[in-house]
C-alpha cells in the first residue's frame, strides 16, 4: 500500500484523528491511575517464573496452597514483569492504550479504505460514529489488563476468517496465532470457538466440506497443547466457563443488565435494530459471529468489549445498506445525512460524559483512594505472627506490597474448589471467605483452622464485595422482601474485643485479643 494507515486517516476525517489522540490520552490516563485489583499478582507471578519456572502449586495463598494453579496468562505476566521493571506503570499504561486504539484501526480497516464514490458524504459518519460508540464501551473496560491484549487478536483472527481476500493470504498464521494467544490468555478458547463457527456455517452455505478452513482449525486446536500445561489448560478454561456463580460474585462476570454504560446501550440499540433489518443480507458466517458474542455479552459483562469492538464492520455494513434504501428517495441523501450528523453530534456527547465517568473511575481505584497502601507499609514493618485475613478486592494488592505474608484468597482463586482438600486447607475458599466475611460461618473455627490473628479491613469504603452485594440486592429487591438483618464482620470483630492496631482513611487492622 502506498499510503500508511494515518496518511488514510487524515484524508478521511481530522476530528476522527483528534477522537483518536483524546482518546488513547484518556485510556493511558486511566491506565495509570487505575490499579487493577490483580496488577499485583501478575507482576509477581511473571518475576516467579522469569526467575525459578512454571510453579506447580499456588504459591500465593495459604488457604490452597496444594491447589494445581493453571496460569492461563503466563507470558503475559513474564512480559508484564519485565516491562513493569523497566519502564514501570507509565509504559505498560503506553502500550496497553495503544493496543486498544490499533484494535479499533484494524477494525474500521475496509471503511477507512473506502473508495466507492456513492458514499464519500457519508465516510466520515461512516468511521467517526461507531467509533466513538465502541471507544465509550472501552474505556470502562481498559486499562493495564491482559484482556486488552484479546481485544487486538480478536478483530485480527475475524478479519482473516470472515474476509476471503485475507484469508487466502494470510490463513497459514493462524494456527501460529492461536499458539501465541493460547500463552498469553485464557480467552483463546473464544477464538478456537469462533473458527469453528465459521468453518461449519461456511460449509453448510457452499454445501462441501471446506479442506482448508478445517486443516486450519485442526492446526490450530492442536496448538493450543502447545503450552506449560498442556491439557490442564482446557481444564482451567472449562472451570471457569462452567462456574454459574462467578455471575454472581464477580462483577465483571455478571450479566450485562448490571452495567450502566450509555455508549453500550446506544451502541446495542442501533446495532441490533439495523442488523435486525437487513439480516438477510449479511454473510452467514459474520452473522453467525455477531449473534454469538452479542449473546455473549449480554450474558456477561467481561465479553462486552469483544462484542462491541467485532460489531464495528457490520454495523457500518448496515448503515450502507440503509443509505442505500433511503437514496432513492427525494432528499433521503439529505435527510440520512442530516439525521445520522446530528446522531453523531449525540454520540459524541455521550462519549466525552463516558470519557469523563472513566476518569474519576480510575481515581477511585487508584492506589491512593481504594488499596490498602500504608496499612501495608505498616504491616510489613509490623509483621503479624499468624495468618492475615483480608478484603477479596486487596488480595493481588498484597501479594505484590506485602509478600511476607500469604493471602487467604485474591482474583485467581473464585472458581478454585477440592473434593477432598489437604488438612488444613479449603475445598473452596471463595465460599469459605464469603461465609466468613457475610457471616454464613463461624469465623472463629474459621481463623482456628488457618491460624489466622489479624484482620485488614475497608474503613466504610467501598469495596468489591460490597459493591456486588449492593447490585444483587438492588436486583434481589425486585423479586422479594429481604427482612434479615446485615451482617457486620468489623462490628461482629469489635463485640468479641478484636483490638484495632492500625487505622487510617482507607483500612483498619485488628489483632486477635
Amino acid at each position: 500500500m502506498s499510503k500508511t494507515i494515518f496518511a488514510k486517516i487524515k484524508s478521511v476525517n481530522f476530528i476522527f484523528i483528534f477522537v483518536l489522540v483524546i482518546s488513547w490520552v484518556l485510556l493511558f490516563i486511566n491506565g495509570l491511575h487505575q490499579l487493577d485489583p490483580d496488577f499485583g499478582w501478575h507482576v509477581t507471578m511473571g518475576r516467579l517464573i522469569s526467575e525459578n519456572g512454571i510453579p506447580k502449586t499456588d504459591p500465593f495463598s495459604y488457604t490452597m496452597t496444594s491447589f494445581p494453579f493453571v496460569d492461563h496468562e503466563w507470558l503475559t505476566n513474564v512480559i508484564i514483569a519485565r516491562m513493569y521493571e523497566s519502564v514501570g506503570r507509565v509504559g505498560l499504561a503506553a502500550m496497553y492504550s495503544t493496543l486498544v486504539i490499533i484494535a479499533l484501526l484494524f477494525s474500521l480497516w475496509e471503511t477507512l479504505n473506502l473508495k466507492d464514490r456513492r458514499y464519500e458524504k457519508i465516510t466520515p459518519l461512516l468511521i467517526l460514529l461507531p467509533s466513538l460508540l465502541v471507544l465509550g464501551v472501552l474505556f470502562s473496560f481498559a486499562g493495564i489488563r491482559p484482556q486488552v491484549t484479546s481485544w487486538f487478536l480478536i478483530v485480527l483472527l475475524y478479519k482473516i476468517l470472515t474476509d476471503e481476500n485475507y484469508w487466502k493470504k494470510w490463513r497459514y498464521i493462524v494456527a501460529p496465532l492461536m499458539l501465541l494467544w493460547t500463552n498469553l490468555h485464557g480467552s483463546f478458547a473464544v477464538g478456537i470457538f469462533v473458527i469453528l463457527l465459521v468453518f461449519v456455517v461456511k460449509s453448510l452455505r457452499l454445501r462441501r466440506f471446506l479442506k482448508d478452513y478445517f486443516l486450519v482449525f485442526l492446526a490450530s486446536f492442536t496448538a493450543t497443547f502447545i503450552n506449560p500445561y498442556r491439557v490442564r489448560l482446557w481444564g482451567e478454561v472449562w472451570m471457569q466457563l462452567s462456574d454459574t456463580k462467578l455471575r454472581w460474585r464477580i462483577l465483571e462476570w455478571m450479566p450485562s443488565l448490571t452495567f450502566l454504560n450509555f455508549s453500550f446501550i446506544f451502541l446495542l440499540t442501533l446495532s441490533a435494530f439495523l442488523v435486525y433489518r437487513y439480516w438477510r443480507r449479511f454473510g452467514k458466517e459474520r452473522l453467525f459471529v455477531y449473534v454469538f458474542f452479542l449473546f455473549q455479552g449480554m450474558g456477561s459483562v467481561r465479553h462486552v468489549p469483544l462484542w462491541s469492538i467485532l460489531t464495528i464492520p457490520i454495523l457500518i455494513e448496515a448503515i450502507i445498506y440503509l443509505y442505500d434504501e433511503v437514496k432513492v428517495i427525494k432528499f433521503g441523501p439529505e435527510r440520512f445525512t442530516k439525521l445520522f450528523t446530528f446522531l453523531t453530534y449525540g454520540v459524541g456527547f455521550v462519549f466525552i460524559c463516558q470519557g469523563t465517568y472513566s476518569y474519576f473511575s480510575s481515581l477511585s481505584l487508584s492506589e491512593k483512594y481504594f488499596y490498602p497502601q500504608k496499612a501495608a507499609l505498616y504491616l510489613k514493618s509490623n509483621l503479624p505472627a499468624g495468618q492475615l485475613f483480608s478484603e477479596y478486592g486487596w488480595g493481588g494488592y498484597l501479594i505484590q506490597y506485602l509478600p511476607e505474608r500469604k493471602v487467604f484468597i485474591d482474583g485467581r482463586m473464585p472458581s478454585w474448589r477440592y473434593n477432598n482438600a489437604p488438612a488444613g486447607e479449603s475445598n473452596y475458599a471463595m465460599e469459605d471467605y464469603l461465609g466468613i466475611s457475610r457471616g454464613g460461618l463461624d469465623y472463629k473455627e474459621q481463623f482456628v483452622k488457618y491460624g489466622i490473628e489479624t484482620v485488614l479491613w475497608p474503613k466504610g469504603k467501598k469495596t468489591f464485595m460490597s459493591e456486588l452485594d449492593r447490585r444483587f440486592e438492588k436486583l434481589l429487591s425486585k423479586f422479594k422482601k429481604e427482612d434479615k438483618e446485615k451482617f457486620n464482620f468489623v462490628a461482629t470483630l469489635e463485640k468479641d474485643s478484636w483490638k484495632k492496631i492500625y487505622e487510617d482513611d482507607i483500612a483498619v487492622v485488628y489483632r486477635k485479643p
